[in-house]
């Protein structure tokens, strides 16, 4: 038949599904331009190239397809000038977010890389760190449930932050309490946040781990097996005349959710210092 396309010609010519093409001819977005009575068989022309062509287009940048119908039915030129504008506006704030994304993927890389890499496990030092952004809830922290209820009301109060994960949670545990023996009686948890969810929020909501030199210590064993560290890390302080300038601060960067090898956990302890006067 001159001019006349079956369906399944127009999958093979055109890469759209059969499924897809009936789909179209249900809801009225691209109908065939005959349909046999007696068969059923639905054909297309030449002349409907263009218009799928169209539809093709609106849906590949982001059209929903109700969109597209009022817009193939109307076909105003100022209708889409409007709509590649909006659109374009929003392909825009999706690039902005993967990038943020990719962002948030290379520092996680980083430090996962540089934890997977330290040599000195199990020793004292001090390094020069920038300031951190965090969310902190502060509360007496003394087992899983008062840790986890914790983080949910961070979600709750601040959804728009990125999701929890291992790595951007955080414990604070008072000098004092560490002297006392008092090792898992934390006074506080925190997220680290980046700054583009700063932005999103109230300026009093979160507040600033300041810059400057911590003494730090990595080690991979177990909590019930780390009080050692505490001491080892406040013995390291006291003996290179330093003196702490706010709590100890406790991250697991590798857990059992990240390698079920005990081998590879590695968690940090680390505190704000600066030579005695």
């Amino acid at each position: 038949m001159k001019n006349r396309f079956t369906i399944g010609e127009m999958e093979k010519l055109h890469h759209i599904p059969i499924k897809t093409l009936r789909y179209y001819d249900e809801i009225g977005l691209f109908k065939p331009i005959e349909v046999d009575s007696k068969s059923g068989y639905r054909y297309y022309a030449a002349e409907q190239f263009e218009l799928l062509d169209l539809i093709c287009y609106l849906k590949m940048v982001g059209v929903p397809l109700k969109e597209i119908q009022k817009q193939v039915q109307n076909r105003e030129l100022s209708d889409f000038l409007t709509l590649f504008s909006s659109y374009k506006e929003a392909n825009l704030q999706k690039i902005k977010q993967l990038q943020l994304m990719n962002e948030r993927l290379t520092a996680r890389i980083d430090e996962l890389t540089e934890a997977q890499n330290i040599q000195n496990l199990g020793i004292p030092f001090t390094k020069k760190v920038e300031a951190r952004r965090i969310i902190e809830v502060k509360n007496d922290i003394r087992s899983l449930y008062d840790l986890e209820l914790s983080l949910r009301h961070v979600k709750k109060d601040f959804h728009h932050v990125s999701p929890i994960i291992i790595g951007k949670v955080g414990l604070t545990l008072s000098v004092e309490a560490a002297k006392l023996g008092k090792y898992f009686d934390y006074s506080s948890v925190f997220l680290l946040i980046e700054e583009s969810e700063f932005i999103h929020m109230k300026e009093n909501a979160s507040r600033l781990l300041e810059e400057g030199t911590y003494a730090s210590i990595y080690f991979r064993e177990p909590k019930e097996q780390t009080t050692i560290y505490y001491d080892r890390l406040l013995d390291y302080v006291k003996t290179h005349e330093y003196e702490t300038e706010g709590p100890l601060i406790v991250r697991e960067i590798i857990d059992q959710f990240l390698s079920n090898r005990p081998q590879e956990h590695v968690t940090e302890i680390q505190v704000k210092v600066r030579k005695k006067d």
